[in-house]
């Protein structure tokens, strides 16, 4: 994965990535940045600024079910992360399509270790992260290429459409394009006409916007 690759552009700061993530600000960031002597889980594309890429969004998308569904500590997540990076031998073993098949067992186990947690705690573990993993898009190789965040079915985040900003799936209109329109006064069925889109679509995109600012 060479630094040319527009998956690992730093083009996120940390609350916009969070808003498309629909996760708090301050729970991203600490997975970012760490805390004193404990480090983040997740390495910024730009460490210096605290910049993330897509590649980074993919991680906490997948790290964020934990957290809403589950609640499950920062410490936890990330020895649980180090464990399995551990055992499958790669050093970002969410971004890799073997982590949906052996390494998520690995990660799950590790998991119900550090909490105790009972069998059907532990399938239930599963079960919401296979939904997550599920709304990532991956090329032949298994690396990440689409992003379906949780805010919408009808968004897709593509680092090859619109600098990886989020739009509405198969237009590649930017939903912050749409908002901004209809936040400077133009009406849903002008801007649906012309982009060629539904009105139900544009009102879609001002609401996905709204939930990601």
């Amino acid at each position: 994965m060479k630094r040319s690759d527009p998956r690992e552009a730093p083009n996120y700061t940390i609350p916009e990535a969070a808003g498309f993530l629909g996760m708090r600000t301050a729970t991203l960031r600490y997975w970012v940045t760490g805390r004193a002597n404990l480090p983040g889980v997740i390495i910024a594309a730009d460490q210096k600024n605290s910049r993330l890429s897509f590649f980074n969004l993919v991680e906490a998308h997948v790290l964020g079910s934990l957290r809403r569904d589950h609640r499950i500590t920062f410490p936890r997540i990330r020895r649980a992360i180090d464990f399995t990076a551990k055992r499958m031998g790669v050093k970002r073993p969410l971004l890799q399509q073997t982590f949906e098949t052996d390494g998520m067992d690995i990660f799950v186990r590790e998991l119900e270790r550090l909490i105790n947690a009972s069998r059907d705690g532990q399938l239930a573990i599963r079960e919401v992260i296979g939904l997550y993993l599920r709304r990532v898009d991956r090329d032949p190789a298994g690396v990440p290429i689409k992003l379906h965040p949780v805010i919408s079915s009808q968004v897709v985040i593509d680092p090859q459409i619109s600098f990886g900003r989020p739009t509405l799936l198969g237009t590649g209109v930017p939903i912050e394009e749409i908002s901004d329109r209809f936040r400077a006064g133009d009406a849903a069925q002008d801007i649906a006409e012309d982009y060629g889109l539904q009105v139900e679509q544009v009102d879609e995109a001002i609401r996905c916007q709204l939930l990601a600012a």
